[in-house]
């Protein structure tokens, strides 16, 4: 894709609607693990494959079911999430969750064009807010929306319609950047044109509903604005 300025791609684009996990920050890799550690006294083993295939982009308690149907495991969804929420939170007591590349970047020449920035996440805010004032992001978004706002979270629209009326902004002046497909169904299901990030778990996800594919934040901003 050749590069293509973004006042002529786009010349009423007003905002930009960014996923957390995966797009944001480079937390897959640390879900992946903590999900394996959730599940490890049942004596099984989620490998890539099987992350990127069925738990990519999903909340937690849709996780903890898959994970539940997949092994024949004997345990509730709601033990295995909470299991796998308090590993997250002892976690993020001592860590936090690292940027993916140029995601500081990015952000920050957004708000140099004026471009309105939101967060649009199906993780909870106690993960997210952490992990924004860490990175001295906490105040950069216009919007924040958490699946703790919703009753419906990604794959639903119901996150992004949310985040479009907070910003007082059409669909049409906005764009959603994402990594997996729940949260570009999430996306587009809110009229959203929706760009898809690559990253280590969404490598060969299914992007076709995206309006197109970068390699990363970096390529996104280069092909978008030029």
């Amino acid at each position: 894709m050749a590069a293509v300025n973004a006042s002529r791609r786009l010349p009423t684009l007003q905002a930009i609607l960014f996923d957390f996990d995966g797009t944001l920050v480079d937390s897959e890799c640390i879900h992946f693990q903590l999900w394996n550690k959730a599940v490890e006294p049942h004596g099984v083993v989620i490998d890539e494959p099987l992350y990127q295939k069925y738990l990519l982009g999903k909340v937690c308690t849709q996780n903890a079911e898959d994970i539940i149907r997949i092994f024949s495991l004997k345990v509730s969804p709601e033990k295995l999430a909470l299991k796998k929420e308090r590993l997250l939170a002892e976690y993020l007591k001592t860590q936090t969750l690292p940027l993916t590349h140029m995601a500081a970047e990015v952000i920050t020449f957004c708000m140099s064009l004026n471009i309105k920035v939101a967060l649009v996440t199906g993780s909870n805010r106690a993960s997210v807010i952490p992990t924004l004032c860490t990175h001295n992001l906490q105040s950069s978004f216009d919007c924040i929306v958490t699946r703790d706002d919703v009753m419906h979270t990604k794959p639903a629209p119901e996150s992004y319609l949310k985040a479009l009326a907070q910003l007082q902004l059409p669909a049409d002046q906005c764009v959603a950047v994402e990594d997996s497909a729940n949260g570009i169904k999430s996306a587009t299901g809110a009229g959203l044109k929706c760009f898809a990030v690559r990253n280590r778990f969404s490598d060969d996800g299914d992007f076709i509903s995206a309006d197109a594919v970068f390699n990363s934040l970096g390529d996104f901003k280069i092909q978008l604005f030029g």
